[in-house]
């Protein structure tokens, strides 16, 4: 049976809409379901979560932009997870989760087995919340550990919660991919997470756009990322205030790690180019709002 996708965004999803979808989650008829800034009231979430819960096809679910909006319907999704186990990726980009309801969030991930993408992104989450994310990083009996995590503008967690990450990261094997833009790393955090590039040596995407990193952090990331990071193939680090000669020194480190990834034929990667470093990642719209 070819599996099908329902995609909606910025619309209101009524009675008829959650019947026939809900209908499609438990006859295992779908793989996609993406909600995207869609309007619903609390009894039609609870059904389609209800349908989550029941489904053994479903991988992606997208509930980006204000879907998530009280404790209520954060309890209703962790119900539905702890039942689902087929899910891959979930998307929760600026919902209203809050520290109490990334803690919900995570207590009910940390038992999910196959959840390997996790968007977090304006979460408005501080330094509790982000310990919460912590915990989810790495393998645990059944929870795999996430290998693409975005934690975009959640500007209330501080550089210290932030360091705290970076050394969870020196531990994590399995993190490829990590979108941390428009928060307040400066500096200090910077530095934590140099150390945490020169371990994490899978780590192929990066996006620190926007992070008030100065000149001292530029310079950091640049000797982690020369001397010991062979794996990072992008990374976006724009909007700091960096020095025109360490920006283009780290454009060369990475186009000479693509250039090495070329050498042993890695087909999924290709040559980052100065724009690539400077553009906003696109991550949410490319990789995660698209099912190719």
């Amino acid at each position: 049976m070819l599996l099908g996708s329902v995609q909606m965004c910025g619309q209101q999803v009524g009675s008829s809409e959650c019947k026939d979808i809900h209908k499609s989650l438990t006859n295992n008829q779908l793989r996609v379901l993406s909600l995207r800034e869609c309007t619903l009231s609390d009894k039609h979430f609870r059904q389609l979560m209800e349908g989550v819960g029941k489904s053994s096809s479903l991988l992606h679910l997208n509930l980006n932009v204000s879907v998530i909006n009280s404790l209520r319907r954060i309890a209703y999704l962790t119900n539905a997870l702890q039942s689902n186990r087929s899910l891959t990726t979930l998307l929760l980009h600026s919902s209203n989760l809050a520290d109490d309801g990334m803690a919900m969030l995570a207590s009910a991930l940390n038992n999910h087995p196959h959840i390997v993408t996790l968007d977090v992104g304006d979460a408005h989450i501080s330094d509790d919340g982000l310990m919460h994310v912590t915990k989810l990083l790495a393998r645990n009996g059944a929870k795999p550990g996430l290998q693409n995590l975005t934690l975009s503008a959640n500007r209330s967690v501080t550089s210290f919660a932030w360091n705290l990450f970076f050394a969870a990261i020196n531990h994590n094997d399995r993190l490829e991919s990590l979108q941390i833009d428009y928060n307040q790393l400066g500096d200090y955090a910077a530095a934590g997470l140099s150390v945490a590039i020169a371990s994490c040596q899978q780590l192929h995407s990066l996006d620190i756009e926007g992070c008030s990193i100065g000149e001292q952090g530029g310079r950091s990331l640049l000797f982690s990322i020369r001397s010991y990071n062979k794996s990072l193939r992008r990374l976006s680090i724009a909007e700091n205030d960096i020095s025109p000669q360490t920006f283009n020194e780290l454009t060369c480190c990475i186009q000479e790690n693509n250039r090495s990834a070329q050498s042993v034929s890695s087909p999924c990667m290709s040559d980052v180019t100065t724009s690539d470093l400077t553009s906003v990642s696109d991550e949410e719209n490319a990789c995660v709002e698209d099912i190719s």
